[in-house]
């Protein structure tokens, strides 16, 4: 029972990680108008968040892997940061034309299809889960969210 309630705390908080989404279009969006430059818009927002991740890295006294350590690691790990600013400027874009309702939905149902691909598969070592007829009817919902909150 304790796990189950886990786990419930541990989405509420992933809701709450999804909601500094939205807020976070709408913030870098604003920013991209009153620069008149998207990708620069999104180069402070990566800034800042990459300062914020230096400082905790210092405080918290995060042992530093070796140059060597890096460079053994597959290639695809690092390509992380390029999607996230995909995403980032993507917002900034889309959001003064189509809202931060439709941008953060549409990027959900994304996620959504894509999340239930790689679970589906296991891809990237990530604990398997079958696409079944609950999680297909789920992801059907989004997409029906999606179609009503756009119309």
């Amino acid at each position: 029972m304790s796990a189950d309630l886990d786990k419930y705390w541990l989405v509420l908080f992933a809701v709450l990680a999804g909601g500094l989404v939205a807020t976070q279009g709408g913030i870098n969006a604003q920013l991209g108008k009153a620069l008149q430059q998207p990708v620069l818009a999104g180069l402070i927002s990566f800034s800042v968040g990459t300062l914020l991740l230096a400082v905790i890295v210092v405080a918290t006294s995060a042992q530093l892997p070796t140059i060597k350590h890096l460079a053994s690691q597959p290639i695809y790990l690092y390509i992380g940061g390029l999607f996230g600013a995909v995403f980032v400027t993507t917002n900034i874009v889309l959001i003064p034309k189509i809202g931060v309702a439709n941008m953060v939905l549409g990027a959900f149902v994304g996620q959504i299809i894509l999340s239930l691909i790689i679970d589906h598969f296991g891809w990237f070592g990530v604990p398997q889960h079958s696409i079944d007829v609950k999680r297909l009817c789920g992801a059907l919902l989004m997409v029906l969210g999606l179609v009503l909150i756009t119309r």
